[in-house]
């Protein structure tokens, strides 16, 4: 589903946003309620989990390895580097897109949304790296550790 899409709910709501006072839309980011922020949110988790298991098909080779982190490791030993640090270049390169459309207002070769999704799917991705090197199954974590 493309950002233009938005579902009906989402549309729903957004139309309901009052316009700011004393100034245009064009000037003033609106403001945006918590219901809206939330159903926005809950489509923006949907489409990262389906990014994360297509694009990760591929990259990961996970349905033949089992490794959704392969794509690291492999990358890793091949030039001699921890994990976590292949995946910290590939997560800054979608961070410094994300400042050239802070500092510019444009993007260029992706769609502004998909460079929020691949963000989001890297935050994941490297909380998985950081859960494997430390070897504690999720549920055996204490919340905040």
């Amino acid at each position: 589903m493309h950002p233009e899409e938005l579902c009906s709910q989402c549309r729903e709501l957004a139309s309901n946003e009052p316009e700011p006072s004393g100034s245009s839309w064009q000037d003033a980011l609106p403001p945006m309620s918590e219901e809206l922020f939330m159903a926005i949110r809950q489509q923006l988790n949907k489409r990262c989990e389906e990014v994360l298991i297509r694009k990760g098909a591929d990259y990961s080779h996970s349905k033949e390895t089992g490794d959704k982190l392969g794509n690291f490791r492999r990358i890793a030993k091949s030039l001699g580097l921890p994990t976590r640090t292949v995946w910290c270049i590939y997560f800054l390169k979608h961070v410094d897109a994300l400042i050239r459309w802070v500092k510019t207002g444009t993007v260029e070769s992706e769609p502004m949304d998909g460079r929020f999704i691949d963000l989001r799917n890297y935050v994941d991705l490297g909380y998985g790296i950081w859960l494997a090197e430390d070897n504690l199954p999720l549920e055996q974590r204490e919340p905040g550790s």
